[in-house]
Parts: structure tokens; C-alpha cells; sequence
């Protein structure tokens, strides 16, 4: 578990944890494609802006929002990690031992304190 700095990531907004909460529940038919003419575009979803590219097919534009959806689970990732070395730092700082530590939280938490 590595140290993370709050400056190197930028936390998910509501309308951001939103939409990956709703595609959750949902899958892909709660993916914001639509028919535009010959083609298929990703459109404005919970105010997370879409593709301004129209796609040929419906599957390129799934791909497209599908990236989009990958960059936002990375950032809810690294959020929680920093969540989780911020409660961990708490913890040792009010007296737990780092073995206890690594017993909760697995071997990783040693590079915090090495």
C-alpha cells in the first residue's frame, strides 16, 4: 500500500460517483448511447460530459464510454486508498501497533512505516 499524496488525483464529484452508481445498478443498458443519424454518440450523462465524437458503430461508442467509466473506477480507487493510508496513519498515531495494523489491513501497510 503505497503513501499517496492528495494532490496527485482528483476525488469524484457527486454527479461523477452518480453515474458510476447507476451503471452499476443498471450494466450496459444504462450506458448513454444513442442513434445520431448514421452514427452513435455518447451523450451528457448525470452531467458527465459525453464524447463530442460521433461513432460509426454502437460499439465504438460503447468502447469510448467504457474508457471514460475505467478512468472514473481509477479514481474512486485511489480515493479510497487514500481514505484507507489516512485511517491507517490515524490508527498508529492513537497507539496501534503496526502488526496489528498489518493484521487488518495485509503486509502492504509495513511500507508506511519502513
Amino acid at each position: 500500500m503505497t503513501d499517496t499524496n492528495a494532490a496527485e488525483f482528483q476525488p469524484l464529484n457527486s454527479n461523477e460517483r452518480e453515474l458510476l452508481a447507476h451503471v452499476g445498478m443498471f450494466g450496459s443498458a444504462a450506458y448513454p448511447v444513442r442513434k445520431l443519424g448514421r452514427g452513435w454518440e455518447v451523450f451528457t450523462f448525470f452531467r458527465v460530459g459525453g464524447s463530442p465524437i460521433v461513432y460509426r458503430t454502437k460499439r465504438k461508442a460503447f468502447e469510448a464510454f467504457e474508457l471514460t467509466l475505467s478512468l472514473l473506477r481509477a479514481r474512486a480507487a485511489e480515493e479510497a486508498r487514500a481514505r484507507a493510508v489516512a485511517d491507517i496513519r490515524r490508527m498508529h498515531a492513537e497507539g496501534m501497533s503496526v502488526e496489528r495494523l498489518v493484521t487488518l489491513y495485509g503486509s502492504e501497510v509495513r511500507e508506511l512505516f519502513a
